[in-house]
């Protein structure tokens, strides 16, 4: 199954997006129990976050992040990039932890 690193960039203030951050987190947290999210993380300083998703296709991915609450209000733009993993850490879980 193909490997993807989406890059989220917020778009507008950053009070308007803590207006719908709820609802993000809910969506993400879904989709990292279901599979489809491999690894979330925030960017620092915060200017929004990446996540390395495994979905059949990229429009099954596209079809996944258009429930996002950030994107349905158009606060947030999302860039997907195919990717294909050569070199994993095994320490990879453990690092994340840190």
């Amino acid at each position: 199954m193909p490997v993807f690193l989406v890059n989220g960039t917020g778009v507008v203030a950053q009070a308007e997006i803590e207006k719908f951050m709820p609802g993000h987190i809910a969506f993400l947290e879904e989709n990292f129990h279901k599979g489809h999210f491999l690894m979330l993380a925030k960017k620092v300083p915060w200017k929004g976050g990446v996540f390395l998703a495994t979905t059949p296709s990229r429009e099954a991915l596209q079809e996944i992040i258009d429930t996002d609450p950030f994107v349905i209000h158009k606060i947030a733009h999302f860039d997907i990039q195919e990717i294909a993993p050569t070199h994993i850490n095994p320490e990879l879980p453990t690092f994340a932890k840190r």
